[in-house]
């Protein structure tokens, strides 16, 4: 992971390091004071110079923050705690950042170390998705349809969590098929039509990929969240 770090050495003057914008996290405080959070978090190393000179920066960043109880932003000392850091947390370099939902995965960032990049970033990208347990960060409407899934009785619930699992499925397998289908007919075509045998089978590839990396519809990601809580 490349970082791109600015100068921000006229910060330091104005900043207290131990700022309370910034939440510190061990291993054993870190799924208590990150639930139903999103989450911002610094990995960090004393005597590291490029964590010395980032910190004031991710102190300012923290401000904007400071009083949002959707919000964490943290820090890790992994001179503490380096097991936890680079065993479960998987850092490999310091300063390291990772963001998101820590019941779920922490995903890396890999942007800028700019105080406006990170600015950006965050205005962009964190945030949770929607869920039964965590609804503040659900819309009114999706709020009207968690309301609408916890009306169902057991049996509807199951029927309608196996009917879009199996829609799924067909889509799945008929992008696999998609793929099968135009490798078969590249394998056979010769000149001008191997080219357009070619083209047809890179867009059947790319429609899988997309079949492949699309998210799981809410609905049915609440549906499944709920039936686990009635269990």
């Amino acid at each position: 992971m490349k970082f791109q770090l600015l100068p921000f050495f006229f910060l330091s003057t104005f900043v207290d390091f131990a700022s309370a914008s910034v939440t510190e996290l061990t291993s054993d405080n870190i799924d208590d004071l990150t639930a139903g959070k999103a989450a911002f978090v610094k990995f960090f190393k004393s005597g590291c110079a490029k964590c010395d000179e980032f910190a004031p920066v991710w102190e300012e960043f923290a401000k904007d923050y400071a009083n949002d109880p959707k919000y964490i932003i943290a820090e890790v000392d992994c001179s503490a705690d380096e097991d936890f850091c680079e065993g479960e947390m998987d850092v490999t370099e310091y300063p390291s950042l990772q963001y998101g939902s820590h019941e779920d995965i922490l995903d890396e960032y890999d942007g800028s170390l700019e105080l406006e990049a990170l600015k950006e970033f965050a205005a962009e990208s964190l945030a949770l998705q929607c869920s039964i347990q965590f609804e503040n960060w659900c819309s009114d409407e999706q709020k009207e349809l968690i309301k609408r899934i916890k009306a169902m009785s057991s049996d509807d619930l199951s029927e309608k969590i196996d009917e879009m699992n199996d829609a799924l499925e067909v889509q799945f397998s008929e992008a696999e098929e998609r793929v099968e289908a135009a490798e078969k007919l590249m394998e056979a075509a010769t000149g001008d039509d191997l080219e357009k045998a070619k083209r047809a089978y890179e867009d059947a590839e790319r429609m899988f990929d997309e079949v492949i990396e699309a998210d799981q519809p809410l609905e049915l990601t609440l549906m499944e969240e709920y039936e686990d809580m009635l269990d």
